[in-house]
C-alpha cells in the first residue's frame, strides 16, 4: 500500500499544477485559478475539467480584448489641440527653423478642425479643408499647410498618439515652380529709396548674397571677415544644415564698415538693447506699399539675387553654390532667364562661321552654277536668321 504523501507536499504539486495550467482539480471539482491583468482569479467551475478549459481560455481572450479596447480608449482621449500644442514645443520649435511659421498654421487648424479625437480625423476630413481653403488662399499656401498637417500625424504616429496619418491620401496641387516672382532693376531701386536705417542694410544684404530672411538677422560680427570679403554661415543658421561661405561685394563692404556695432550685442543687426531682430514683416511691408510693389514677400529678394544672376549670364552652377542650394533641381528654376544670353552666345558663333566663307552680297564666280549657289546662299542664310 502506498503511503500518502504529506500535506505541504500535496500543496507544493497543486500549487505547480495551478500555476502551469490555469486551473486544478480537488476532490472531483474543477476550480480556475491564474493570475489575469495582475489580478487573481480563482472560480469554482465543476466536475468537468474540460469546461474549466474552455472557460479559462474564454477568460484569458476576453481579457487580452480588454486590453486592446483600454488601449484604444486611450487613444480616443487625445485631442486635436493636445497634438498641436505637442508638435509645436517638441518638434517644431526644435526641429524648424521656420516654427513661427507653424504657430498661425496651427492657429487655423483648432479653429477650422476644433478640439476632436485624433482617430476621429480621416482623409475627407482633410480633403474637404483642402477644397475650402481654395477660393481663399494660393495653391502653394495650402501644400505648405497639408504639409504641416501631414507632419503633425506622422509625429502622432510616431508617438503612438494615432494609428495612421490620414493626410498621405491626400494629393497635393500641382504647382508650377517656374513662375518666380523677381524685382525688376526699377522695383529694386524703388524699394531701396523707401527702405532706411537697418532695414536698408538688411534688404541690400539680401540682395547682394541671395541669403535668406533668418540666415540674415541671426549673423553675428565673428561671421564676417572683412578681410576674407566672406560671409560665412553656419549650419545652425542655415535651412540645409550645411555650412557655406558668401563673398561680399564692394557695396556690403561699405555698408559693413559703416554699421555701428553694439558694445554688447555679438549680432551684426539687433535693437538698442543688444537683442537680435526676430522679423521684420512689419517694416518691410510698408518699405513695399510706399515703393507700390505688390505680390513680394522678403524671399522675392533671393530669388531677385538668383534671377539677377542668370539674367546677366551667369552659369547656373555658380548660381547654385551662391545661393546654397542642397540640390541642382532648385537652380533649375532659374534657366529660362538665360534664354537671351544662350541667343547672344549662338549670334558670336554665327559671326566667327561665315557661309562658304565669304560676304553674302559679294559677286562671285560662279561658273554657269548661279541659280545653284544662289539657292544654297538663300537656304543658309534662313537658317541662321
Amino acid at each position: 500500500m502506498t503511503k500518502p504523501k504529506p500535506l505541504e507536499e500535496r500543496e507544493r504539486l497543486n500549487w505547480h499544477k495551478r500555476a502551469s495550467s490555469g486551473f486544478f482539480e480537488n476532490k472531483g471539482i474543477w476550480y480556475i485559478d491564474s493570475y489575469l491583468k495582475g489580478k487573481r482569479i480563482r472560480r469554482k467551475i465543476g466536475p468537468d475539467k474540460k469546461l474549466a478549459e474552455i472557460v479559462l481560455k474564454k477568460w484569458q481572450v476576453a481579457t487580452a480584448e480588454d486590453k486592446f479596447l483600454d488601449k484604444k480608449k486611450k487613444k480616443k482621449c487625445i485631442r486635436f489641440h493636445d497634438l498641436c500644442d505637442r508638435y509645436l514645443v517638441t518638434y517644431s520649435k526644435i526641429e524648424k527653423r521656420s516654427w513661427d511659421s507653424d504657430v498661425h498654421f496651427l492657429k487655423r487648424f483648432k479653429e477650422y478642425f476644433g478640439n476632436i479625437y485624433l482617430d476621429e480625423f480621416s482623409s475627407l476630413l482633410v480633403a474637404q479643408y483642402k477644397a475650402d481653403r481654395k477660393d481663399k488662399v494660393k495653391d502653394s499656401t495650402i501644400n505648405r499647410e497639408l504639409g504641416v498637417l501631414k507632419s503633425m500625424f506622422s509625429r502622432a504616429v510616431e508617438w503612438d498618439m494615432a494609428e495612421t496619418n490620414p493626410v498621405k491620401k491626400v494629393k497635393m496641387f500641382k504647382v508650377d515652380d517656374q513662375k518666380l516672382r523677381f524685382l525688376s532693376e526699377e522695383e529694386i531701386q524703388r524699394l531701396l529709396e523707401n527702405c532706411s536705417g537697418d532695414l536698408h542694410n538688411i534688404v541690400m544684404v539680401a540682395l547682394h548674397t541671395g541669403m535668406r530672411r533668418g540666415e540674415i538677422l541671426s549673423m553675428k560680427w565673428e561671421d564676417v571677415s572683412l578681410k576674407a570679403n566672406t560671409i560665412s554661415i553656419p549650419a545652425s543658421n542655415a535651412k540645409n544644415k550645411c555650412n557655406r561661405d558668401v563673398p561680399i561685394t564692394a557695396s556690403l563692404m561699405g555698408i559693413f564698415k559703416a554699421i555701428k556695432r553694439h558694445p554688447k550685442s555679438p549680432y551684426v543687426f539687433c535693437h538698442s538693447d543688444g537683442k537680435r531682430f526676430l522679423d521684420i514683416k512689419k517694416s518691410y511691408s510698408h518699405a513695399l506699399r510706399k515703393a507700390e510693389i505688390t505680390d513680394a514677400t522678403f524671399h522675392t529678394l533671393r530669388h531677385t539675387f538668383c534671377s539677377q544672376l542668370a539674367l546677366s549670364g551667369v552659369d547656373i552652377y555658380t548660381i547654385k553654390e551662391l545661393a546654397g542650394h542642397k540640390r541642382i533641381e532648385m537652380t533649375m528654376r532659374y534657366s529660362h532667364l538665360t534664354s537671351t544670353h544662350k541667343q547672344k552666345a549662338l549670334d558670336k558663333l554665327n559671326n566667327k562661321i561665315s557661309p562658304l566663307n565669304f560676304p553674302i552680297d559679294a559677286p562671285i564666280d560662279t561658273h554657269g552654277s548661279d541659280d545653284i549657289v544662289s539657292e544654297r546662299r538663300v537656304a543658309y542664310t534662313s537658317t541662321i536668321n
